[in-house]
């Protein structure tokens, strides 16, 4: 990731859209984890459980 520093822990998400079993689309998504969040609900939060690396 472009800008990224070393050591840095990040979140990836990739997303796919599949049509008679091919890929028509694809998103991903990377974002830095935040040091602090102002509530709870971290990015590593996944449907109601803590999801660690």
């Amino acid at each position: 990731m472009a800008g990224a520093g070393v050591g840095e822990q990040v979140v990836v998400v990739d997303i796919f859209r599949v049509r008679d079993g091919k890929v028509v689309e694809h998103w991903d998504v990377i974002q830095p984890v935040p040091e602090t969040s102002a509530n709870d609900n971290t990015v590593l939060y996944v449907l109601g459980e803590l999801t660690t690396i």
